[in-house]
């Protein structure tokens, strides 16, 4: 790949989709929508382990050019956050992460809280059940896989406050 630009840049943005992901190495090609950006969406590849749609990422790399993809940000280092918005949190729960919740039920329960969705899930797990279609075992079921997955974010913020990316 011969590089655009050799200087390491820092962007911001959603994750938009992910295009591929290797699982034994955590390569991911994807898209990121960055924010202050009108245009479209970008591609970025890299090792990012466990990202998924929605997410707000903080990436550093260069531009690169593929020789049969075309122009691609080359992330060295990312970091994650939950999404903030109404449509983040749309994107990211209905990427599967949380088993039980789907693009129909990310939809129904976003559409009920909006951007206070991540907040009631974390700590008024219970309200869930004023979604219509979500009973008291699939609350439990989303609780539970969503404080697991919390486990992981934690984690991976506490690494990186040493200055550990994902990628290590």
């Amino acid at each position: 790949m011969a590089e655009l630009r050799e200087q390491t840049e820092e962007l911001k943005g959603v994750l938009e989709r992910i295009v591929y992901t290797n699982e034994e190495n955590h390569y991911t090609v994807g898209e990121l929508s960055v924010e202050n950006n009108d245009s479209a969406s970008i591609v970025i590849a890299g090792i990012l382990p466990g990202v998924q749609c929605g997410e707000t990422l903080k990436i550093s790399g260069s531009w690169q050019r593929h020789p049969q993809h075309g122009q691609q940000f080359k992330v060295t280092t990312a970091q994650s956050e939950l999404p903030a918005s109404a449509w983040g949190i749309r994107r990211y729960l209905g990427s599967g992460l949380v088993p039980g919740i789907g693009p129909k039920y990310a939809d129904k329960i976003v559409d009920h809280f909006g951007a206070q969705t991540l907040e009631i899930i974390s700590h008024e797990s219970g309200r869930l059940r004023e979604v219509e279609g979500i009973g008291k075992e699939r609350c439990k079921s989303i609780k539970k896989a969503w404080d697991s997955q919390r486990s992981v974010r934690e984690a991976m913020v506490f690494l990186q406050a040493y200055g550990i990316t994902n990628s290590q």
